[in-house]
């Protein structure tokens, strides 16, 4: 990588973390290129030579933390050969990015609704980025069943989503409480996906017991 290619993707990150600020802080709508580059400490002609609107800039601080996150998650499982531990890992690991970065939680989960609600030509993107996270958890539940660690039953992307909407909440809760989730209740949600995932397993023991 050259010296200038650095500085661009330098640059972009500084435009990415000033917008990932101020959204959070006044909303998206509300926030403007001009605050954006008032934080970044840039001219507002500069933020333009990387992206063509606010719409392309929220777009790609989603892409971009996409792509941190599963790195992330990737380095810290690669050599982990059980699936149980694995899948807690990983659960932990997305926790911990989420409450390492908070700003990012809000013009998530709280701003993305209005997105898809109010500007029509944004909905297919918003739509696209949800996706990788619903595609990503199906994944892994179908990995869970092919290897018989999982039970459930029905379409694998439904279950996935009402995973996704307990997690949704549960960050929601806690960003607008302004509190890091402990590992306690990282604990809990884990615990309570799984039980439901492998409960036709218990229920057949239970079953057999009786």
């Amino acid at each position: 990588m050259t010296n200038m290619e650095r500085k661009k993707i330098d640059k972009k990150e500084q435009i990415n973390d000033a917008a990932v600020k101020i959204i959070a802080q006044k909303g998206y709508h509300e926030a403007t290129m001009q605050d954006i580059a008032h934080e970044a400490g840039l001219a507002v002609g500069t933020l333009y030579n990387y992206f063509n609107n606010k719409a392309d800039l929220i777009i790609s601080i989603f892409h971009d933390k996409w792509e941190e996150l599963q790195k992330g998650i990737n380095e810290t499982t690669q050599d982990i050969q059980d699936f149980q531990d694995l899948q807690r890992t990983r659960f932990k690991y997305i926790i911990n990015f989420f409450n390492k970065n908070p700003d990012y939680i809000r013009i998530l989960f709280a701003q993305v609704t209005n997105f898809i609600v109010t500007e029509q030509d944004l909905r297919e993107r918003i739509v696209e980025i949800i996706d990788l996270f619903t595609d990503d958890v199906v994944k892994h539940l179908e990995m869970g069943r092919e290897l018989g660690y999982y039970q459930f039953r029905g379409n694998a992307k439904t279950i996935a989503s009402a995973i996704l909407g307990i997690f949704h909440s549960f960050l929601v809760d806690s960003t607008i409480a302004s509190k890091e989730i402990e590992e306690e209740d990282v604990n809990t949600i884990f615990n309570f996906i799984q039980n439901g995932l492998t409960q036709n397993k218990i229920s057949k023991r239970i079953q057999l017991e009786e």
